[in-house]
């Protein structure tokens, strides 16, 4: 009886220093990063970026379906620049280097031939999720951004935008 009371005030002591730590910690949530947002400037050379001309970059993940859904429009994209802007760099990102090699297989089975493919701190550049789409001067100032999925009609839209068709 008495090593179970030994035991027992052991385990009181140890849960009441959890909670005194966890009383500890400040009680507000962290804050997320505001979104990159037209105007922000990016580190052009972290995303390898030419310096040289405009860049269009996608956040992505293989486990996001806003991504699967969006990749006939980044298909189309493509195919467009490669007619009417050569000069467009199409940048995809992922948030992990273990999401590269997933990533790549996804966009070669899309048939979505990027320029690059890299891992980048989504955190760091203000990408809250993906699809996240960001159009960046040759000096990486951010020209304009779309997030979320893109079906045919957005698609549509976005490739008015950057004077593609």
């Amino acid at each position: 009886m008495a090593n179970a009371l030994k035991v027992g005030g052991a385990v009181v002591i140890a849960v009441l220093g959890v909670v005194a730590a966890l009383s500890l910690r400040d009680p507000r949530p962290a804050v997320p990063p505001e979104p990159v947002a037209v105007g922000d400037e990016l580190p052009i050379e972290e995303l390898e970026l030419d310096g040289e001309h405009h860049a269009f970059l996608v956040a992505l993940s293989p486990d996001c379906q806003h991504c699967t859904d969006s990749m006939p429009f980044l298909r189309e994209l493509v195919f467009a620049r490669n007619l009417e802007r050569p000069a467009l760099q199409v940048v995809a990102l992922v948030a992990d280097d273990g999401d590269l090699g997933r990533e790549s297989t996804a966009l070669a089975t899309a048939g979505v031939p990027v320029d690059n493919l890299l891992a980048a701190d989504f955190e760091e550049l203000g990408i809250p999720g993906t699809p996240y789409l960001v159009l960046v001067d040759p000096s990486g100032r951010v020209e304009a951004v779309w997030r979320g999925s893109v079906d045919a009609e957005r698609g549509a839209g976005i490739l008015a935008e950057l004077g593609l068709r």
